[in-house]
């Protein structure tokens, strides 16, 4: 029964650590792919982007996905399910501008609140993506 008790324990554990490495792997994936797809709609908001779209920028924009602005709204469906209120995203407009060929970044950040973390000790894991592209329109 001892042995048992200790094989099914290490079997809980690994297991456990399978789905949890998986899960941060999905959030990772994901946090890159919202700083891609934000460039992307960025890039296409500039100053000469109206009347098809109202442009985005040129002064540095912090947003959470569950404000209620118009990058997040645009942003939100992104999310795939997970809390919006975990992602925070940084929109720079490195040229000062956001005429044509001028650049953006943006930078999401996310945390990953691990299942495991209380067993080896780290229960948070910081999640970072940046993307930068020129602006087009």
């Amino acid at each position: 029964m001892v042995e048992t008790a200790l094989i099914l324990g290490c079997w809980t554990v690994l297991f456990v650590g399978i789905f949890d490495v998986g899960i941060g792997t999905l959030r990772r994936n994901l946090t890159a792919h919202i700083a891609r797809q934000a460039a992307r709609l960025a890039i296409v908001r500039g100053s000469t982007s109206a009347p098809e779209f109202t442009p985005w920028g040129p002064q540095t924009q912090i947003v959470s996905l569950s404000d209620n602005s118009a990058i997040a709204n645009t942003l939100r469906p992104l999310a795939g399910g997970i809390a919006t209120s975990s992602f925070q995203l940084r929109l720079e407009w490195l040229d000062g501008n956001n005429d044509p060929d001028s650049r953006v970044r943006v930078t999401v950040s996310a945390v990953y609140e691990s299942v495991l973390g209380a067993v080896v000790g780290h229960h948070s894991i910081p999640l970072q993506a940046k993307s930068t592209m020129s602006i087009v329109h």
